[in-house]
């Protein structure tokens, strides 16, 4: 069969939760509870005219001619899962790109749907989120469901890009949509862009604006953005990060990070993310206590 190449939607809808199900029930009822649930969605798809590509372990690959009825299809999936499963843990990751495929052998091949499955990766539990061309591709009705997300480097991309996560909770409600949902991309847009924060750490002085890539802190040298010759520090200790409106530290480290906000508690972070507010103190590997004038100090400029 010789390859096509088309303008879709491509939506991929992973079950999350599905490991600690397993363990609970057992593999007979679990399976069938997984088997149900993936009826469903591939019944959804059709009934929102899509197609199933295939199911892949816990998730379906499926395509649209349109974005609006993949959008309406991914809703009414989280629906019906959040009803289905009802005391389970069961939710469902859905990722949505459109753009140009390639059909061959009865699967699909190229970027979107690469970006599909990127996005169906990084979304959380219960999440939709869309491409910047999806969400363009959508209705002004439908739009109007979806906020700027984050700004993330597709796979294969070297620049970033917006993405957007759209509601289900609340279906019809178009006063609900009109007033919180579009006013939040627009008021929230404007606002973020006026942020800013400040860093010093010992002579050096840095300012991270809303716009600027990841800011590193660690032992890389040539690759952090701030380098750190200490014992305690790892090589890619943590990272500040701009997302949905808030500077957020990131660790990725061995010993931690830790953080003393506005004069409250000291805060450790191993592994973890913590949206920085307010002025505060970072210490890198130790805590402020043990590591005296050997810390980040950072306020927030609004």
């Amino acid at each position: 069969m010789s390859s096509e190449k088309i303008i879709s939607t491509v939506m991929f809808a992973d079950i999350s939760g599905s490991s600690p199900l397993y363990k609970q029930l057992g593999d007979n009822k679990a399976n069938f509870l997984i088997q149900k649930l993936l009826s469903m969605m591939t019944n959804i798809t059709t009934k929102h005219h899509g197609k199933v590509i295939k199911t892949i372990g816990d998730e379906v690959m499926t395509c649209f001619d349109k974005t609006d009825s993949a959008t309406e299809a991914a809703r009414e999936m989280q629906d019906s899962c959040r009803k289905f499963q009802s005391n389970m843990a069961l939710k469902l990751r859905i990722g949505i790109d459109t753009g140009g495929i390639i059909c061959e052998h009865n699967d699909l091949f190229g970027e979107t749907v690469n970006n599909a499955a990127y996005l169906t990766g990084i979304a959380k539990s219960g999440k939709i989120l869309l491409s910047k061309n999806a969400f363009n591709s959508l209705n002004l009705k439908a739009q109007k469901l979806c906020y700027e997300y984050d700004n993330v480097v597709l796979k294969g991309h070297t620049l970033k890009t917006k993405i957007f996560r759209m509601h289900w909770e609340q279906k019809t409600d178009e006063n609900f949509n009109d007033a919180t949902v579009h006013m939040g991309i627009q008021s929230f847009t404007r606002a973020a862009k006026l942020n800013r924060l400040e860093l010093t750490y010992q002579s050096q002085k840095y300012i991270l604006t809303t716009d600027m890539e990841p800011f590193t802190i660690g032992r890389n040298t040539g690759i952090s953005s701030l380098f750190i010759s200490n014992s305690f520090v790892s090589r890619d200790h943590c990272q500040i990060i701009f997302r949905r409106g808030k500077f957020i530290l990131c660790d990725t480290s061995t010993n931690g990070t830790y953080v003393t906000q506005n004069n409250q508690r000291e805060i450790y972070l191993r592994r973890e993310e913590l949206p920085l507010t307010g002025q505060g103190i970072v210490s890198i590997g130790q805590s402020v206590r043990r590591a005296g004038d050997d810390v980040l100090g950072y306020t927030l400029k609004v």
